[in-house]
C-alpha cells in the first residue's frame, strides 16, 4: 500500500517509539500488565483475538484511546 510521505513519516516516528514483541512473548507480557490492543475492525476482531486484548478499532482510536487506557503517557 501506499502512503503519503507525511503518514509515513507519523508511522515510522510512532513505531520507533514502540518496542517490537514476538507472539511467544505476549501472555508473559500480558500477565506482567501490558495491554494489547486490538485497532482492527470490528469484523476482524469478532472472528479472532487475543484473550483478555482490548478491542479499539482504527477509525475511533485517536478519540477513545486516552478513556480506554487512562494511564497512557504521551510525550
Amino acid at each position: 500500500m501506499n502512503y503519503t510521505s507525511k503518514f509515513q513519516q507519523l508511522a515510522d516516528r510512532a513505531r520507533a517509539q514502540v518496542e517490537e514483541v514476538q507472539p511467544d512473548q505476549v501472555d508473559a507480557l500480558m500477565a506482567a500488565g501490558a495491554v494489547a490492543l486490538d485497532i482492527r475492525d470490528k469484523e476482524e476482531h469478532d472472528i479472532d483475538h487475543i484473550a483478555g486484548s482490548l478491542h479499539l478499532s482504527r477509525g475511533k482510536l485517536e478519540m477513545n484511546v486516552e478513556g480506554l487506557i487512562p494511564d497512557l503517557q504521551t510525550p
